[in-house]
């Protein structure tokens, strides 16, 4: 049984104007025996603009694949706060869901709506646990399309 120590997320939109969004993300990671809890995906000092770029990456926590982390932006949240500590998921194994949702707006021309391309969510635990979930197809989040995607689990074949 191990711990949820760290999380790296990378996120691709489109390639329209209009394609990224400048409102919050929050990337969920669910457990039957532990609950769960979202995690904001803002760059540090929440310069919500990085989720504009066409291929982004966040780490979260504690990840000991040091690879993974070279162009990846550090999210720590409000006093550190943004952390798998904070709020643990004790048992890596038991996570069965994992998804991304946008903050919405209840006025359509409020809403900047999001084109994602793919999602990428490697769950860390300790040396060399991990678990990757992927989702490659193309679907907008959005207050008229739908605030949530589920990501599946990428199994090894």
């Amino acid at each position: 049984m191990t711990e949820l120590k760290g999380i790296v997320v990378r996120l691709k939109c489109g390639s329209s104007d209009s394609a990224g969004t400048a409102q919050r993300l929050y990337l969920g990671v669910v457990s039957p025996r532990d609950g769960g809890r979202e995690f904001p995906l803002d760059a540090p000092g929440g310069e919500e603009a990085e989720q504009l770029k066409l291929d982004v990456t966040y780490w979260i926590g504690h990840v000991w694949d040091g690879d993974v982390l070279l162009d990846a932006e550090k999210i720590v949240g409000f006093a550190g706060n943004n952390d798998t500590d904070v709020w643990p998921i004790k048992d890596l194994g038991q996570v069965n869901q994992v998804y991304l949702r946008k903050w919405g707006h209840t006025k359509k021309a409020d809403d900047d709506a999001y084109q994602l391309k793919e999602v990428e969510v490697t769950l860390y635990g300790e040396e060399p646990e991990a678990r990757t979930f992927k989702r490659r197809e193309t679907i907008w989040l959005g207050a008229e399309y739908g605030l949530q995607v589920w990501i599946p689990e990428k199994l090894e074949k």
